[in-house]
Formats: structure tokens, sequence, C-alpha cells
């Protein structure tokens, strides 16, 4: 798991978890009925007191059953409690996305998902290939590009530091490729790249003639009821969303994207989340259930750890959890599926504080019948 829990930089919430020897309860929905309930509430809390992550929201999927439990505040300090409900950024899940719309533009006969990336984009810029291979679309989603992590010209002004994709623009990522130059052979080795997959979310609006939000919302969010997940709030969803943190627990500003928005511009709540890992498993429209598990087919593999289209797993377990992690300035999630047991995990905090050891403890205990 430990390749994206900083492999993103500014996408994978960075930052040591800071300990506290404070034992003041902690607010929750959870009500400690059943084993299951006592257990997320044990690992949970003792997550809780030992950093200082501020607030959480778990969502579980088994079957046709479905679970929320939340923790915390929704902004430190205001004593409200996160609910079902509550808008979060959610990083680099946002890729799973992109890496989706790919797909199901694929699966309808609109774009070639081995194209090369060129014939998306203006025909001033220069091939982007490296000992004659060209970079594809796949190799977008599946982080073989080549690509660096991320834009060496990403930070070019102050405000850069704390809301750092606001002003990268269409200009300053074709500036970026007319000069680029690939680290090793496209198709190659897997690295993971923030650039990458913000670039696929680009090219598909190229290709598909209509805005990352457009997409989003017509063929994943419209077709699955997902009504709170957006890139751009509207005023009621903005009252909704939580306020992130930093890993020091101060108030940290939101990220907004305009160009690299498919790597991870994507605010949602854990109820949305659930409604799309259940189409995940199988339950949904059949168009997109199809795409999606496109995108689980394996397409690289780096050791034990496969790749599809933006979903992770690992080759070796006959019951393997299909995972990916985010991370922005303030917020650190995680979401999970598994194929064979029929459940789901989503955990969505407002802290930059790294939530992947909460997450696999949650999916240890997921794995208990």
């Amino acid at each position: 798991m430990k390749f994206l829990l900083f492999a993103g930089l500014l996408l994978a919430g960075a930052g040591s978890a800071a300990q506290s020897t404070e034992q003041t309860p902690v607010s929750t929905d959870n009500p400690r009925r059943t084993p299951l309930d006592r257990q997320i509430d044990s690992l949970v809390t003792d997550f809780l007191r030992k950093h200082k992550t501020v607030g959480l929201s778990i969502g579980i999927l088994r079957g046709d059953s479905t679970f929320y439990f939340n923790y915390g505040e929704t902004a430190k300090g205001n004593g409200q409690l996160p609910a079902r409900s509550t808008l979060y950024e959610i990083g680099s899940i946002s890729k799973t996305f992109t890496a989706t719309l790919l797909a199901d533009a694929a699966r309808r006969g609109r774009i070639d998902m081995n194209a090369p990336v060129n014939n998306f984009l203006p025909d001033s810029l220069p091939i982007l290939q490296k000992n004659g291979k060209r970079v594809t679309l796949t190799m977008l989603a599946n982080h073989t590009s080549g690509l660096p992590r991320l834009p060496t010209n990403l930070f070019t002004s102050t405000a850069a530091l704390v809301n750092p994709y606001r002003e990268y623009d269409r200009r300053k990522l074709f500036a970026y490729l007319m000069k680029a130059e690939l680290a090793r052979e496209p198709g190659k080795e897997v690295e993971y790249s923030n650039l990458g997959a913000g670039l696929l979310g680009t090219l598909l609006e190229n290709g598909l003639n209509s805005d990352y939000e457009e997409l989003l919302q017509k063929r994943i969010a419209g077709p699955l009821g997902m009504k709170s997940t957006a890139l751009t709030l509207n005023d009621e969803q903005k009252r909704r969303f939580a306020q992130g943190h930093d890993g020091g627990g101060k108030a940290a500003s939101s990220w907004e994207f305009l160009a690299l928005a498919g790597a991870g511009g994507i605010r949602s709540t854990t109820e949305d989340m659930l409604q799309y890992l259940r189409a995940e498993l199988g339950d949904g429209p059949r168009t997109l259930v199809r795409a999606m598990q496109l995108t689980q087919e394996k397409t690289a593999t780096q050791g034990d750890r496969a790749i599809g289209l933006g979903w992770f797993w690992n080759v070796k377990n006959p019951q393997p959890w299909y995972w990916h992690n985010g991370g922005t300035g303030g917020f650190s999630t995680f979401a999970a599926f598994n194929l064979r047991r029929k459940t789901a995990l989503v955990v969505l905090t407002n802290s930059q504080i790294q939530s992947d050891p909460l997450s696999l403890s949650l999916l240890s205990a997921l794995e208990t019948p």
C-alpha cells in the first residue's frame, strides 16, 4: 500500500502524524450496538486520539446493507458532527473517475484507449515519445507514461503554495508539454503521476468536446444519482463542505483545479461514494458498470501490485481489494471494494494526516464474517 501513501506529493496528503495524549471523548453517531459497530469505534477512537485528525466519515457496503459512521467535527472547534451528506475533497480518488470516463468513452466507440495522446493535443506540440514509443491514453491512466509526478512549472506564484492547482490552466500545461522529456520509454514501468492523470482529463475534454465537470455529471454522477459529487459546489453544497486542516490541525485552504482536474479535483460524500462503489461491484446502469469492469482489468504490474485503469490491487491475493487513496492540503481519503466479498469501504477525513493506517485496519475488520 505504501506506493501511494506519499506518491502524489500534493495529492497524497504528506505530513507526519502528530501525537496527542488527550483522552477527551470523541463525538460520534456510532450506536456501538453490534460487534462491527464496536470494532469500528475502537479503531477510529484510537486513531483520532493518536493523531490531530479533526473529523471523519466512514461508509461501508456489505451486500445490500449500508452503514455510516461519523466522528469528530466538520471544522475544528465548531462542535458539528459530520454526516453522510458532508462533502470532502477526495483528492486522487478522482483518478478512478477519470479512468472510468476513458473506459466509458472507449466502450461507446468515442475514443480509442490506445491512441497516442498527441491525437488530442494541438499540432504545435511535439510528439510525446521516447525511443520512438509514443505515450497513449491508457498509459496516462495506468501511470506508465514516463511523465513525472508533477509538472516543473506548477509553482509559479505564492498562491500555488496553498492552492497549487488553482492557476494551472491549459496555457501552462501546454507550455510544459512543449519542453517535456520522458524519464523512460512509455509503457515500461509504473511511476505514479498526477500530471499524467490530469492530462488525461484534459484530453478527454478535447476528444469528447465537453468539459470535465460536464462529463463527470453526465456519464457518472447523474446516472448513479450522486447529487453531491462535483468539482464546483453550489451554495447549498458549500454549506455542507467540511473545513480541511493541515497536519498540525490548522485550517487549510481548499484546492481548486483547472487543467489538471482529472488528477484530484472532485468533492463528494460517503453516501455518494458508496453509490459509486456499489456500481464498481456490478450494481448500476449496465453501460456504466461495463465501463467500470474495464477499469478493473489488469494493464500493468509492479511487483505484487497490479493496476487496471486507476485502481490498484494485490495480484497474489485471491480475494483482492481494489483500492485508491487520496489527499489534498486539508483532506485524506481512501476507497476500496472487494468483488468476491461484495463489500466496499470509503473513509473521508478533513485532515491532511494520512488515513491509510485506519483504512487498512478497517479492511481487516471487514474480512471477518
